[in-house]
């Protein structure tokens, strides 16, 4: 847009809440730049005015430069655009409420208009500069408001005070010529990223109806949006958000699209994922992937304020281009809150299945997946299965005479005999001092070999590692899988009876 377009813009959007709500972006952006160059254009006509006032005797003090003469015209509405910009230079993050801004702006207006407005000319040329930027007051930052206004004010109070008295001292000069310095460059820190977001979100007008609709479709949903050129190795940004990097303004300096995802990973992408990342969106890697998908996703961390933030980084074919052509749309979102939920949900069903004491899957675990199972044998979807019934031998005797930390030590040992025997199946504690195995097919074709180790690795003596153990197959005779249930339980108990008799005989 040219510069009149854009001020036609502010005015219309001023005029109609429906337009500004749906172009809100374009006329943050185009705001900005416009007060950003304003503003340094009248700081510096206005320094001139001060230290013309200083260097020449007869020119007449501030007091009466501020009524009806250009000087005065000149400083009423740099004091206006002072007043106004400290409500519009975007800083980070967070934005205030309309009714905020506004109740801000005329609280401090009311005081402005009372110290220095006492002219109709001066307040002529406040008016008209309020209502043209009005609009921008919708995107004002809340935590900036007090501080722009100081940064902005006092340079101009100070110059005020100092230059009432001609003939000034060099020091006064010097000290004033500070102030307008660091009201000049605190208020403005933000404008080379700024402008650098101005200039990828004009592209947009050059784009076809077909590629704006696709930008329209995905702009709620990501924080970045970028056309990616894998053939020319060029990157054309549409939109991208502060909060997208920790260096947003060198990341747009880069041009080219290698460069730019070089400096990302580099910047921003967690070390641990960052291999990884540079990988996945390289350019053979991406081309060959997008050969056969419509889309490619990455998942990884990077590193925000010094925590760690999960994102997803998203390629999509761009339709409006030929055959052959590799552009992607290069999208950027944040899924921190999306894997965080993820991960508690995942951690409270494990902590809901798994048994405290052994750490294996506790006794609801083994119901739901012996429901799963016999509804597979029903149906005829699953043929073969098999379970293993184990009991700890002893733990009765060890909680008696050695305690119960020791009768806890005796199971969760016996767990990890039993895990390390058959460790492609899921074992389960199904009570006090039972346990039980649903055998996996890789476990059920060696299911002989697995029980002998199992009775030969569980000792013999009392108060060690020794339980009972019995496996039964579902086969043609059992109506149910819990008919191989009770033969697995009959052989168990049967094991259990030989070690006591042992044990029994041993002692004799």
């Amino acid at each position: 847009m040219t510069f009149s377009q854009r001020v036609s813009f502010w005015f219309y959007a001023g005029q109609d809440p429906v337009f500004f709500r749906t172009y809100r972006k374009e006329i943050h952006q185009y705001t900005i730049a416009f007060v950003s160059v304003f503003y340094k254009v009248m700081t510096t006509v206005f320094a001139a005015i001060i230290l013309f006032t200083l260097i020449l005797p007869d020119t007449p003090d501030m007091e009466h430069v501020r009524d009806l003469t250009p000087f005065g015209v000149v400083y009423t509405a740099y004091m206006a655009l002072c007043l106004i910009l400290f409500t519009a230079v975007i800083q980070n993050h967070i934005k205030a409420s309309f009714w905020f801004s506004q109740i801000t702006l005329l609280v401090f207006g009311g005081l402005l208009l009372w110290l220095d407005f006492s002219t109709p000319i001066n307040l002529a040329v406040f008016i008209p500069v309020y209502f043209a930027l009005f609009p921008m007051l919708l995107t004002v930052p809340v935590p900036t408001l007090l501080l722009d206004m100081i940064l902005l004010y006092i340079p101009t109070v100070a110059g005020t005070i100092i230059c009432k008295t001609p003939n000034i001292a060099l020091e006064d000069i010097i000290n004033t010529t500070i102030c307008f310095a660091a009201g000049f460059f605190l208020g403005c820190k933000n404008i080379r990223s700024k402008l650098a977001e101005i200039k990828t979100m004009s592209t947009k007008d050059s784009y076809s109806a077909l590629q704006k609709s696709i930008i329209d479709a995905l702009i709620d949903e990501y924080e970045s949006i970028a056309f990616a050129d894998f053939d020319h190795d060029t990157i054309n940004s549409v939109l991208i958000k502060d909060d997208f990097s920790t260096n947003t303004d060198i990341l747009l300096s880069i041009d080219s699209l290698s460069g730019r995802i070089k400096e990302f990973a580099e910047i921003d992408v967690h070390p641990d994922d960052k291999k990884r990342y540079l990988s996945t969106i390289e350019k053979q890697s991406v081309i060959q992937h997008m050969e056969a998908n419509d889309s490619l996703v990455i998942n990884y961390r990077v590193i925000l304020n010094g925590q760690p933030k999960y994102v997803q980084t998203k390629l999509i074919k761009d339709s409006s281009v030929e055959k052959g052509v590799h552009r992607y749309i290069l999208c950027h979102r944040s899924i921190d809150a999306e894997v965080r939920m993820e991960q508690m949900m995942t951690d409270a069903i494990k902590l809901a299945s798994q048994d405290s004491l052994t750490g294996v899957r506790n006794r609801m675990a083994y119901d739901h997946d012996l429901e799963q199972l016999q509804k597979k044998l029903a149906s005829g979807m699953q043929k073969d299965a098999g379970i293993v019934m184990v009991d700890v031998n002893w733990l009765k005797e060890t909680n008696d005479q050695l305690g119960h930390s020791a009768g806890d030590e005796l199971l969760k040992n016996v767990s990890d005999v039993v895990c390390g025997i058959y460790k492609h199946s899921p074992v389960y504690r199904i009570g006090g001092d039972e346990f039980a195995v649903i055998l996996s097919f890789h476990d059920l074709r060696i299911r002989d070999k697995l029980i002998d180790m199992a009775k030969n690795t569980a000792a013999k003596t009392k108060f060690g590692i020794s339980f009972a153990i019995g496996m039964a197959v579902f086969d043609e005779n059992d109506k149910s899988f819990d008919d191989t249930i009770k033969r697995a339980d009959d052989a168990m108990y049967q094991n259990k009876k030989e070690i006591k008799d042992a044990a029994a005989a041993a002692k004799a």
